[in-house]
C-alpha cells in the first residue's frame, strides 16, 4: 500500500534572530552515482537518505539548476516529524495534507483551514528547530511520501514526487536552496506494517 501527499510551502517571511549552521559540502557526482546505483532501488538502508538526496539534486542539476545543499537543521526537523508520524501512525489514507500536521492535531473539516494549519505547523517545526535563526528572510516547505514493499525505495519516492505537479514544483523551485532529507523505517499510516518507509523532506532558503 502507498499513499502520497501534497506539498505545503510557506512563502518568504522576514524574520530576525543567529544564522543556522551552513550546509555541509555537497556530494560529488561520482559519489552520488555510486549511492544511487547501490541504494536507490533498495529498501530502507543506512545509505537510503544519501541516495534520496542525490536523486532529488539530480532532478535539479539535469535541468541546469543548482542542486540543493544539505542542511543539518532541516535534517533535524524532518527526522523528528518522520519519527513522530511513524510512532503515532497519524497520516491519513484519504487526505494527504494530514501528513504535514503534528501527530494528535485535530483535522479541520474545511480544506482551506487544513492547508493553512499545515503550512503553519511546517513553519513552526522548521523554525522551532532553529532554521535561519538570525536571518533577515527565509522560506520553508515540506514534501512527504510513504511506501511499502518495493515502493519504499528512494527511486520510488522521487519518481512519485516528480510525477505529481505540486511535489515536482517544490523540488524544482528556485525559491528553495537547502534541504534536509529523512527516511524512517515503518509506516505512518494507521495499521501500517514494518515493511515500509516514511520520507520527509524539509526545504528552505535563508537570507543572512
Amino acid at each position: 500500500m502507498r499513499r502520497f501527499f501534497l506539498v505545503a510551502a510557506v512563502a518568504a517571511i522576514p524574520f530576525s534572530s543567529a544564522l543556522a549552521d551552513s550546509a555541509s559540502a555537497a556530494l560529488t557526482r561520482t559519489q552520488c552515482n555510486r549511492y544511487i546505483a547501490i541504494y536507490g532501488s533498495t529498501k530502507i538502508a543506512s545509505r537510503a537518505v544519501i541516495a534520496t538526496r542525490c536523486l532529488i539534486s539530480r532532478q535539479r542539476t539535469s535541468r541546469g539548476m543548482r542542486g540543493y545543499s544539505d542542511n543539518a537543521t532541516l535534517r533535524g526537523s524532518s527526522g523528528a516529524h518522520a519519527a513522530a508520524s511513524v510512532a503515532a501512525q497519524s497520516w491519513s489514507l484519504t487526505n494527504g495534507l494530514v501528513s504535514h500536521l503534528n501527530p494528535g492535531t485535530p483535522v479541520p473539516g474545511d480544506p482551506n483551514q487544513l492547508q493553512q494549519l499545515a503550512n503553519t505547523q511546517i513553519d513552526q517545526r522548521i523554525r522551532g528547530a532553529g532554521y535561519c535563526a538570525g536571518g533577515s528572510a527565509y522560506s520553508d516547505g515540506e514534501i512527504t511520501y510513504g511506501g511499502s514493499g518495493t515502493l519504499q525505495t528512494p527511486k520510488a519516492a522521487v519518481a512519485w514526487w516528480m510525477n505529481d505537479p505540486p511535489h515536482r514544483d517544490a523540488i524544482l523551485s528556485p525559491q528553495f536552496t537547502q534541504y534536509g532529507v529523512s527516511v524512517v523505517r515503518g509506516s505512518a499510516f494507521p495499521g501500517g506494517g514494518t515493511d515500509a518507509a516514511t520520507y520527509v523532506v524539509d526545504l528552505g532558503s535563508c537570507t543572512p
